[in-house]
């Protein structure tokens, strides 16, 4: 089946099916309107949980701050004071599902995914794959409500976000939409 698709970097690629980043930017606007595969690009799989504190990921930034103390007891302070992660009876991390707004569920079950593949050995991120798909309902040119929006370039709005439970993998990537025959089914 022949679908249009773009290229984007990770976690940003991760982030756009996963429902989590609302807004594509780009130096430029497109008027194709519609379903998009997202390819994820870039030089190589990021291994374990990738930094991403300078995004606006509170349930992950809160995790990359404990996962970097290597104090025992500073450690289980520090998840005693925490919003959203807790300590199971096995001495585990593990979110505090109580304490997950509705807003952050997509994020939750992100942050989730990304360490279960983890535990597995899996890379976190794939490059040259088609992860996931959104819908491209416009494309603006100033302001719009989004920690994701950079208002000097043009804003993708993204709906309908699907992370695949199989992403397509061995896809060259390219620039602007490009076309791609994937398998039916997806």
């Amino acid at each position: 089946m022949k679908v249009h698709c773009l290229s984007v970097r990770p976690p940003f690629s991760y982030l756009l099916c996963a429902g989590i980043k609302d807004v594509e930017n780009r130096s430029w606007a497109s008027d194709y309107r519609g379903r998009l595969f997202i390819h994820s690009s870039g030089p190589e799989d990021i291994d374990g949980l990738p930094d991403m504190s300078d995004l606006p990921l509170p349930i992950y930034n809160e995790l990359y701050r404990l996962l970097g103390v290597e104090d025992q007891k500073e450690f289980e302070k520090r998840v005693a004071h925490s919003l959203y992660w807790a300590l199971d009876a096995g001495g585990q991390l593990i979110l505090n599902r109580d304490s997950i707004a509705d807003g952050n569920r997509a994020e939750a079950e992100f942050v989730e995914m990304l360490m279960r593949r983890d535990r597995e050995g899996l890379p976190a991120m794939l490059h040259g794959a088609i992860i996931g798909s959104v819908v491209l309902t416009d494309c603006v040119d100033g302001y719009f409500d989004s920690p994701w929006r950079d208002e000097e370039e043009f804003g993708w709005l993204i709906s309908s976000p699907q992370l695949f439970e199989k992403p397509i993998t061995g896809i060259n990537g390219r620039l602007r939409i490009f076309d791609c025959d994937i398998p039916d089914g997806y």
